[in-house]
């Protein structure tokens, strides 16, 4: 059995109510041809279906409002599902490269101050403090 709920339930009635006029339009037409009657009773059948159209254009532009919010609601979740996988691995990315690149300039900086530290280390330990260059001294070279 159908279930009558809503825009269906119209849709039926407006079905059985159209069937029934164009039947008695039909009757009266070829069985008792009476102008007065068959002109009114074409009139009230034109007018059930203008009604019909217009009910059906409303109902057609209330599908196209639920389907457009389902594919807009559809696409939403797409972005955003898109978005949520790209933007991490974007970021990882994007982190890992500065990340890599200051890694390196303070480790070529401290390598070059420990190396330089190493070596005045060294070189007063043989030569002995007193008798070390120092960083500030000028030097003889050239």
């Amino acid at each position: 059995m159908v279930a009558f709920s809503g825009h269906r339930t119209q849709f039926y009635v407006d079905i059985v109510y159209g069937a029934v006029m164009v039947a008695g339009f039909g009757y009266l037409l070829l069985v008792e041809m009476n102008p007065v009657v068959v002109a009114f009773l074409g009139g009230a059948v034109f007018g059930y279906i203008l009604r019909v159209w217009e009910n059906m254009s409303v109902y057609e532009r209330a599908i196209a409002e639920r389907a457009e919010a389902a594919v807009e609601a559809e696409a939403e979740a797409a972005v955003t599902a898109e978005a949520e996988d790209a933007v991490p691995e974007k970021a990882e990315e994007a982190v890992a490269a500065e990340v890599e690149e200051q890694v390196d300039e303070e480790l070529a900086d401290d390598v070059e101050e420990r190396v330089d530290e190493e070596i005045r280390a060294a070189v007063e330990k043989r030569v002995g403090p007193e008798d070390a260059p120092s960083a500030d001294a000028p030097s003889d070279s050239g």
